[in-house]
């Protein structure tokens, strides 16, 4: 749909030229988020964030304290801290309800060294490191210059769900597919196959799903691979070739090309600064 690809194209503007770290958080399973190429902006990429979640039981953790976060929107956007010592400026979706949250995190809190020492106590892990890491973090600006920018997301948004559910009324099956994707997307699949899974004709099929995601069924299967090269690149020791074919890439190579066609920068890159020293 035209206003994905509007909302896409605001928050790699607001992410490249005001080097904001946006990162948007639905609730649970959604239909604009989740289902079209927005999920790529899911996860905090901070060097920071990307450390401490290194740690099973500290994602873990991140993640089930979204839910007070949820809470905490019912009264509108604020600016706080997260349990590790991120300063965030949160804003609420909302769409009758709250049903998300936009994050534009990244940033260094007043008592960033007591966080830095509760957080290393908690999870084991070396305080010195943890301190050269938080380092990275920059200051906080002004929550009223971020509010300029983040108002006109929070209204794309907004209005990008209610035109999704009149839509997903005559195309429920669309749903059923992206779920289909997002646990197969590692393996090979056709068009043809999709077609004869879901007994639709590929014209249909093609047609619903660009205005369902904003993308192609190709295009939509590249991004979850590049997504999960991402977490492969930063979380673990495998070589290039090994993540190449565990995230349904022919090779290396071409693996490569294509990260760096997508994402600006080689794999070797991407890892090298991801990744803790």
């Amino acid at each position: 749909m035209n206003d994905i690809e509007e909302i896409y194209n605001y928050i790699l503007f607001l992410r490249t030229e005001k080097e904001l770290e946006i990162t948007l958080h639905p609730l649970c399973y959604d239909t604009v988020i989740t289902s079209s190429k927005l999920h790529r902006f899911n996860i905090h990429e901070n060097s920071y964030c990307v450390y401490l979640k290194s740690k099973k039981e500290i994602w873990k953790y991140c993640i089930e304290r979204q839910n007070k976060i949820l809470k905490k929107c019912q009264n509108g956007s604020f600016c706080g801290s997260c349990f590790a010592g991120v300063r965030e400026y949160v804003y609420p979706i909302t769409a009758d309800k709250v049903i998300g949250f936009i994050s534009v995190s990244g940033y260094k809190d007043g008592n960033g060294e007591e966080y830095c020492e509760k957080v290393s106590n908690c999870y084991n892990l070396p305080v010195d490191q943890v301190k050269n890491v938080y380092d990275r973090l920059k200051s906080a600006p002004p929550k009223r210059d971020i509010d300029t920018l983040l108002n006109p997301l929070c209204r794309m948004l907004e209005l990008a769900y209610v035109k999704r559910e009149g839509f997903e009324q005559n195309h429920s099956y669309l749903s059923d597919i992206v779920n289909y994707l997002r646990l197969n997307h590692t393996v090979k699949i056709t068009i043809d196959e999709l077609c004869n899974k879901f007994h639709l004709s590929r014209s249909k099929l093609s047609k619903d799903f660009k205005e369902f995601t904003g993308q192609t069924i190709s295009e939509y299967i590249k991004t979850l691979r590049i997504e999960s090269s991402k977490s492969l690149l930063k979380n673990t020791k495998m070589n290039i070739s090994e993540i190449a074919i565990a995230t349904g890439f022919d090779n290396g190579n071409y693996f490569s090309s294509v990260f760096k066609e997508n994402v600006g920068t080689s794999p070797k890159e991407y890892r090298k600064k991801a990744v803790l020293p």
